[in-house]
């Protein structure tokens, strides 16, 4: 499954970047270079233990990079299609706890995971952009669609803490490890989509053309379930832009 994921994708990518090359020469058509910083995290609470899975009851956001192309068809009036091609990643920042109890020295046990959960995906983001929709004293794209996503892959690094006590409370035992890896591809459907909204900005910098590009995305369906707990993507991106034709 997870080679037939990646075939897809590589597919996709091969498909979007015949189309940019052989819509460059028309000039109602703009493709360029994408790339920037995405905040992410996950909408719904997981397990408290199944550091293996995606997904966590305590969970916080967590940076990832997006690269890629993207491609613009302007349409009539004020509005124009974009598609893009990227790679991003996403994911969260996650803890797991665990309490157990014993006798004498290991009366009570702790177990501590924290660390991230990367979820690495190809992403087909289309949506539709409306130019000046907020009258702005500057040039302004309102934008919204949709994303289709393929996994990539997925994993997690995390620091383990393990502390034991007796009933009075004294530590009794003590051991931690860092950054151990589990692959938790497995654990994650293969496909995501999202809806998605924001705001872009062209400027000039040096008499070349760029644009900002801020924008938020939220999965429609769970991405894992976890008991009666679904997991959902969500994302903040920051991107730039500049166009190559």
């Amino acid at each position: 499954m997870k080679m037939k994921n990646r075939l897809v994708a590589l597919i996709i990518s091969i498909f979007i970047i015949f189309i940019c090359n052989n819509i460059c020469a028309q000039k109602k058509f703009e493709v360029g270079f994408k790339g920037g910083l995405n905040i992410s995290s996950y909408i719904g609470k997981g397990s408290h233990t199944s550091y293996w899975a995606v997904g966590s009851d305590d969970n916080g956001i967590k940076p990832g990079i997006i690269l890629g192309v993207y491609a613009i068809h302007y349409l009539k009036d004020k509005y124009s299609l974009q598609i893009e091609l990227l790679y991003i990643q996403k994911g969260a920042y996650v803890s797991f706890h665990s309490v157990s109890y014993g006798s004498g020295e290991y009366y009570k046990m702790n177990n501590t995971w924290k660390g991230n959960q990367v979820i690495t995906y190809i992403e087909l983001p289309v949506f539709l952009k409306v130019k000046d929709a907020f009258k702005l004293p500057f040039e302004s794209y309102l934008y919204f669609g949709a994303s289709f996503a393929s996994l990539y892959k997925a994993e997690a690094k995390y620091n383990f803490e393990f502390i034991a006590r007796d009933e009075f409370g004294n530590i009794t035992d003590q051991y931690s490890e860092h950054n151990i890896r589990y692959d938790i591809y497995h654990t994650i459907k293969p496909i995501d989509i999202e809806l998605l909204a924001g705001i872009i900005i062209p400027f000039k910098l040096f008499g070349n053309s760029f644009s900002s590009d801020l924008r938020y995305s939220v999965s429609i369906l769970p991405i894992n379930q976890i008991g009666s707990n679904q997991i959902r993507n969500h994302s903040i991106s920051m991107l730039f832009s500049i166009p190559f034709n």
